[in-house]
C-alpha cells in the first residue's frame, strides 16, 4: 500500500501542473456559444485577471503571457446538490482545524475511537453519515465509508488537484488525494484516492482501508442534455479486538500497562467491508424553447461485509454454519423517473422511484429460537416530488416520497434567508418508516446473534432552526421520536413504543482582539425521559483560543493555539465488532474528561501543514487516566499529529 501512496502522490503532483489540457478553456476566455451558465449553477464564464494581451519582447518575438486565474473561479458542486456551487478555500480559519482529522469534517458532536479509520461514537442523536431513505452502511463503517453524494464534481479553468497527508497514530498515515480538469468547458473528468493505514496503540487495532472513485460529467449548450456519472470504492478493512478485558487495567496502570500494548484485549478478529457504487444522472429536454426536462437518476450500490472470529466466550454459543466466518451480500438498485418544470427561479418535479434491496447470508441458519433465511428481498414503490423557489433573499425547497408498497412518508422542507445584517435556516423533516434492515434480519454463526423481527415503523419529527449575527451563531434542535428501534444492553434490536423527546440549543461565536482570537462552542441537551432507547450528555463544550500572524515580511500566515473539549457524563454507547454497531448500555456512565489539544498551523499561497498535540493533557492524566470512546474502548493518550494540504491550481 506504501508503494501505491507513493506513486498516486507523484501522479497528482505531475498532472497537477503539468496536464497538456491546462490552457485550452483560458484561452477562449467563455464557454462555447457565449454562454455563461453551465449545469449545476456554477458560474460563468472563466475570465483571467489582469492583462492578459500577448507581449513583445525586446527581439519583437510574439510570447503568450501566461493566464493566472483568481481562486473563485475554482468551482466544486455535488451530484445530488448540482444547484449549489462552492468556492475552493485555501483560507486558514480556526474552524479549518477543526476539520484536521481522518474524517476531514467538524467531530463536535462525535468521539473517535483511538485509530484512524476505527469507528466514531455519538455525543448526540442523529448519524455521522445517513442516506435519505435508508442506510445500508454498518454504523461501526460509517466513518471512513464515502458515498456518491460525497464525491465532488470540479468546474475549474485549469487542472485542479489536492494532497492531504496526515500522520497515523503509531505507525502508518493517511493521504488523500483529488484531481480534477475541464477537457472542454462542457466536459469535466476526476478521480481521487485515499488510504488510510494506520497502526493503533493497542492489541489487534491495525486499519487498511481504501477509497477511490472516477468522476464525469458533460453537458450540451441550453441544457439539452446533462450527465454525471461516477464509480466510488471502498475497502475499509479493521482489525477487531472487542476492548479491553479490564478496565482497571487502564485506569490503574502502574509501571506495567503504561504501555498500552501490553494490556490484555478481548479478541483477535477481523471485518471488511467491501462496496463498489455506481451512479449514473442524465436529463433531457424534449421539447426547444420549453422548460421541461426529463430526468433518469441510476444508483446501483454492490456491498459485501464479513467478520472472521470464532470467540465463543465472547459472543456465545455457534450453530452448524457452512462456512468459517460471518458474511453477507448487499445489492441495492435504485431507478428514479421523473418530470420536471423549471422557470426563473422556480422549479418542481415529480415522478417515480424503485428501490430493490436484495440481501444474501452465506447459508440457511435453523438454530434452536429463529429460522433466517438465506434470501432476503424488499422492494419499495415510491412517488417523488421536489420543489424549490428562490426570492430575493430566501430559498425554499420541499421534498416528499411516499412509498406506496410498505407505506413510507419521507418529508423535508427548508427556508434560508440572509442578508446584511444576519442569516436565518430552518429545516424541518418527518419520517414514518421501517427500521433499517439490519434491526429487522441478520444472520451470524453465533446463536444468540441470529434475528427476523416485524418492528412497526420508526416515526421521527426533527425541527432544526439556526440564526448567525455578529453577535455569534445559535441553533435550536428539536426532535421526537416513537417506535425508535436500536440495540439494547445484550445487543439485539429493540423498538422502544413511548415518545422521546429531544431539546438542544447551541451556541458558538468567533471572538477576535487584535491577533488573538476565542472560539467557543457550547451545546445543551437534554432528554424528555429517561430511557432505555437513548442518552445523550447534557453539556458538550469546545473552547478554542489561538494566535494569527503573518511572518517572513508577510509571505507566512500562522496560527496556534489550544483547543479543549469536555462532555458532562452519561451512559455512552457500547460497541459490537461483530456486526459493527453501537447499543445502548446502561451499567456506567462515562464522560466528565477534557481532551486538550496544541496546534500550530501556517500557509504558504495555497500550500498548508499543521502540527498538532492530541489530548496533551494525557501527559499528566494517563497515570489516573478515565477517558474512554465507548466502554472498554480507551481514547487515545497524546498522539503527535503531522499534516499537510497543497492545492495546485494556475
Amino acid at each position: 500500500m506504501k508503494q501505491r501512496l507513493f506513486f498516486l502522490t507523484v501522479f497528482v503532483i505531475l498532472t497537477g501542473n503539468f496536464f497538456p489540457v491546462s490552457g485550452q478553456i483560458g484561452r477562449e476566455g467563455r464557454f462555447p456559444g457565449g454562454r455563461d451558465k453551465v449545469p449545476g449553477g456554477v458560474d460563468g464564464p472563466f475570465r483571467p485577471a489582469g492583462n492578459t494581451a500577448d507581449t513583445t519582447n525586446l527581439k519583437k518575438k510574439k510570447e503568450r503571457k501566461l493566464k493566472v486565474y483568481p481562486l473563485k473561479l475554482y468551482k466544486y458542486y455535488y451530484a445530488d446538490q448540482p444547484e449549489d456551487s462552492l468556492h475552493i478555500d485555501s483560507l486558514l480559519l480556526p474552524g479549518h482545524h477543526e476539520q484536521n482529522n481522518f474524517v476531514q469534517r467538524n467531530l463536535f458532536d462525535f468521539i473517535p475511537f483511538q485509530n484512524m479509520g476505527q469507528p466514531v461514537n455519538k455525543l448526540s442523536p442523529g448519524h455521522l453519515k445517513s442516506r435519505r431513505l435508508y442506510n445500508l452502511i454498518p454504523e461501526g463503517k460509517m466513518s471512513s465509508y464515502r458515498d456518491a453524494t460525497e464525491i465532488p464534481f470540479f468546474h475549474v479553468p485549469t487542472p485542479y488537484s489536492r494532497l492531504y497527508y496526515l500522520t497515523g497514530n503509531n505507525k502508518g498515515q493517511m493521504l488523500d488525494s483529488r484531481f480534477g480538469v475541464n477537457i472542454r468547458p462542457e466536459w469535466y473528468a476526476g478521480a481521487g484516492y485515499r488510504g488510510i493505514n494506520s497502526l493503533g496503540y493497542y492489541q489487534h487495532s491495525l486499519t487498511s482501508q481504501e477509497n477511490w472513485y472516477v468522476n464525469t460529467a458533460y453537458h450540451l449548450p441550453g441544457g439539452k442534455y446533462e450527465m454525471r456519472f461516477l464509480i466510488v470504492k471502498n475497502h475499509l478493512e479493521n482489525e477487531e479486538n472487542g476492548g479491553i478485558t479490564d478496565e482497571t487495567l487502564f485506569e490503574n496502570p502502574g509501571n506495567d500497562y503504561l504501555d498500552r500494548g501490553k494490556i490484555p484485549v478481548r479478541l483477535q478478529d477481523k471485518s471488511i467491508w467491501h462496496s463498489r457504487q455506481t451512479k449514473l444522472f442524465q436529463s433531457f429536454k424534449p421539447v426547444k424553447d420549453v422548460p421541461l426536462s426529463v430526468v433518469y437518476d441510476f444508483d446501483y450500490t454492490k456491498a459485501f461485509f464479513q467478520y472472521d472470529g470464532n470467540n465463543q466466550a465472547v459472543y456465545g454459543d455457534t450453530v452448524r454454519y457452512s462456512r468459517p466466518n460471518d458474511s453477507i451480500g448487499i445489492r441495492n438498485y435504485r431507478h428514479e423517473f421523473l418530470l420536471g418544470f423549471k422557470k426563473d427561479s422556480f422549479s418542481v418535479s415529480g415522478g417515480w422511484a424503485y428501490h430493490r434491496l436484495f440481501i444474501k447470508f452465506d447459508t440457511i441458519v435453523n438454530g434452536t429460537q429463529v429460522y433466517v433465511p438465506q434470501n432476503h428481498l424488499e422492494i419499495y414503490r415510491f412517488f417523488i416530488s421536489k420543489v424549490k423557489k428562490k426570492w430575493k433573499n430566501i430559498d425554499q425547497n420541499l421534498f416528499l416520497a411516499y412509498d406506496w408498497t410498505g407505506k413510507q412518508i419521507i418529508f423535508e422542507t427548508g427556508l434560508s434567508f440572509q442578508n446584511q445584517y444576519f442569516s436565518l435556516e430552518s429545516n424541518l423533516t418527518y419520517q414514518n418508516r421501517l427500521p433499517d434492515f439490519q434491526y429487522r434480519i441478520w444472520q451470524s454463526r453465533f446463536e444468540r446473534f441470529n434475528w427476523k423481527k416485524s418492528f412497526d415503523r420508526e416515526k421521527k419529527l426533527e425541527i432544526n432552526t439556526s440564526i448567525q449575527t455578529g453577535a455569534g451563531k445559535w441553533e435550536i434542535d428539536y426532535r421526537t421520536y416513537s417506535g425508535l428501534t436500536y440495540f439494547g444492553r445484550d445487543s439485539l434490536p429493540h423498538q422502544y413504543d413511548e415518545i422521546i423527546g429531544y431539546l438542544a440549543l447551541k451556541y458558538s461565536k468567533n471572538w477576535r482582539w487584535t491577533k488573538f482570537g476565542l472560539a467557543p462552542s457550547i451545546k445543551w441537551q437534554k432528554l424528555n425521559r429517561p430511557n432505555p432507547a437513548m442518552d445523550v450528555p447534557e453539556w458538550n463544550v469546545n473552547l478554542m483560543i489561538y494566535y494569527t500572524d503573518y511572518w517572513f515580511q508577510n509571505n507566512m500566515l500562522m496560527q496556534a493555539g489550544v483547543k479543549l473539549k469536555h462532555f458532562s457524563p452519561f451512559y455512552l454507547s457500547g460497541y459490537n465488532p461483530l456486526n459493527n454497531s453501537f447499543f445502548q448500555q446502561r451499567d456506567k456512565k462515562y464522560g466528565d474528561f477534557s481532551l486538550i489539544d496544541l496546534f500550530f498551523d501556517f500557509k504558504v499561497k495555497k500550500f498548508k501543514a499543521f502540527l498538532t498535540l492530541e489530548h496533551f493533557n494525557a501527559l499528566w492524566e494517563r497515570f489516573r487516566p478515565r477517558y474512554y470512546s465507548a466502554p472498554y474502548y480507551p481514547n487515545a493518550d497524546l498522539v503527535i499529529r503531522l499534516g499537510i494540504s497543497w492545492e495546485f491550481v494556475n
